[in-house]
């Protein structure tokens, strides 16, 4: 555009010179020379000064435009791996969430499990403690009654007990039947007839002292047998119970 300007006023100044002489007489034709030389002159310095800065902002706009593409791509390239690692971690939430949850379900079930054992542990020793307080109450009743039996028997004779029954002995029998164990199903029923009519000394009938002390004998070493066993049982179990309950309480510490 300024080149095209330059050229214009050019002309017209070629017109214009010549039309009229110069001032020292030159002839037109020289005037003509000499402006387009001059003119030539400006226009390849300008040229030259327009390549110049064309060339300057050339490479500037080359420059800056492959740095900013080459931002543009490794910011895209930082976009996906940013994507891709943000679904990993989407992905490693959802699993640990997952974990969680089954052993957060887990540890439910352990307390559920251990509050369960936990109960029948604490009724099976009620039951136990209840049992073997009327077992140790009855090995009681029963060994004084074997005492007093036999103490009668010694100081007063065996026929003593063929005809009549002391109240004492009488008395240490029916303490024996007070306190006999809820469960006594290896006592014959036979037996339980003999000591009640003893204790209540129907008349006419007495048995032998040597059977009575007899049968006492046998139940007091039946119930202490039965109460070791017993005693035995409840060892076991609570050895279990704890060794269960050692084995949940290291299965939660580790979940």
């Amino acid at each position: 555009m300024k080149l095209m300007v330059l050229a214009l006023l050019t002309l017209f100044g070629v017109v214009t010179a010549a039309a009229n002489a110069g001032p020292d007489g030159s002839a037109p034709v020289d005037r003509i020379v000499k402006m387009l030389s001059s003119l030539q002159e400006s226009i390849g310095s300008d040229s030259k000064n327009e390549d110049k800065v064309y060339n300057k902002y050339a490479c500037f706009c080359e420059t800056t435009s492959k740095r900013k593409a080459d931002d543009i791509a490794s910011a895209h390239a930082e976009m996906r791996e940013l994507g891709q690692q943000i679904l990993k971690l989407k992905g490693s939430v959802a699993t640990d969430t997952a974990v969680m949850a089954e052993l957060s379900q887990d540890i439910s079930d352990l307390d559920d499990r251990v509050a369960q054992r936990t109960a029948i542990r604490q009724k099976e020793n009620g039951r136990y403690m209840s049992e073997a307080a009327e077992a140790m109450e009855a090995l009681a009743s029963l060994q004084q009654a074997i005492t007093t039996l036999s103490d009668t028997t010694k100081s007063m004779g065996s026929a003593l007990l063929q005809s009549v029954a002391t109240t004492q002995s009488r008395s240490a029998v029916a303490d024996v039947l007070n306190k006999l164990p809820s469960r006594i199903a290896s006592l014959p029923a036979e037996r339980m007839v003999l000591l009640s009519d003893f204790a209540k000394m129907k008349t006419g009938y007495a048995p032998q002292s040597a059977t009575l002390q007899g049968m006492l004998v046998d139940m007091y070493t039946n119930f202490a047998k039965g109460l070791e066993e017993s005693t035995s049982d409840e060892a076991s179990h609570n050895a279990q119970f704890e060794q269960a309950d050692a084995v949940d309480a290291k299965a939660k510490k580790h979940s």
